[in-house]
């Protein structure tokens, strides 16, 4: 793999997530980041395909994860599928336990947010869950338990999602304590907007709004979304709209395709009730 290009795609990535890289690496803006990503499309899935059929499974695995991401980012469904079974097979052969954790989370993400196959989502989760060491990996651990608890709360298993939300709260809790009160509010916020409950979830999300203004763009959106879905149950429009608009920015900025959707649908409601 040319080292020139791998290092390009990892700056990709970093500037996508707001990540941040070694100096002589020098991350993109997110504008700079989808740029590359439209003049490069092609180029990926060549360098992919020419690990593919060369054989070299160490190569395969390595390039595939950036490529799955960047897919995913760009909604490219079919493409991303191809390169994540290519990547994971390729990762099982050579026994790379890191790499099929991370593809087994992107599986999982695309099985329950593309398809809302949840039984099939939470098994590629504990699957990749049992593959990690907590110590030596505990941000992946972290990530693989969040998305479980997600899984278990769309299959009505309430207790066990509960454990498993807790548990990712403690483990962030020890570095972040805020970063931890705003995943178990973001988790909490839809079943209790089901509830009829828009009150606590203001309560709950407002005043965590400077910690999603430094957590990545994806949970920033996901708690902005919640609270503007609270705004507008109040009738509190404008509120709303702010809350709204700003997540629109973030999705097309950084790529968070998967929950745009939802923002717009919301927007829309928001702007119909405001005029």
């Amino acid at each position: 793999m040319n080292i020139w290009y791998a290092q390009k795609t990892l700056q990709v990535i970093a500037g996508l997530h707001r990540q941040t890289l070694p100096d002589d690496l020098c991350p993109f803006t997110p504008p700079e980041a989808l740029a590359w990503l439209d003049d490069e499309e092609e180029n990926l899935f060549r360098l992919l395909v020419q690990c593919v059929v060369t054989g070299n499974d160490t190569l395969t695995a390595a390039a595939a994860h950036p490529i799955v991401v960047i897919t995913r980012e760009r909604g490219l469904w079919a493409e991303r599928d191809w390169a994540l079974d290519r990547g994971l097979v390729a990762a099982r052969r050579v026994g790379d336990r890191t790499t099929q954790a991370m593809l087994l989370y992107e599986r999982g993400e695309g099985l329950a947010g593309h398809r809302s196959a949840w039984t099939e989502a939470l098994a590629c989760w504990t699957e990749a869950l049992a593959l990690i060491d907590p110590a030596e990996n505990p941000a992946l651990v972290a990530s693989l338990r969040d998305r479980i608890a997600y899984a278990y709360r769309a299959l009505g298993r309430h207790e066990d999602a509960e454990r498993e939300i807790t548990a990712v709260a403690e483990t962030i809790a020890a570095d972040d304590s805020e970063g931890a009160k705003l995943l178990v509010a973001s988790f909490q916020a839809p079943e209790l907007l089901a509830a009829g409950c828009p009150a606590k979830v203001i309560a709950l999300l407002e005043p965590l709004i400077p910690v999603m203004e430094r957590s990545d763009p994806e949970t920033e959106v996901w708690g902005r979304l919640q609270l503007g879905k609270a705004y507008v149950h109040q009738q509190r429009y404008t509120q709303a709209i702010r809350q709204l608009m700003r997540c629109q920015r973030l999705c097309r900025e950084y790529g968070v395709r998967r929950h745009e959707p939802e923002v717009l649908l919301e927007l829309g409601t928001a702007y119909r009730g405001h005029s």
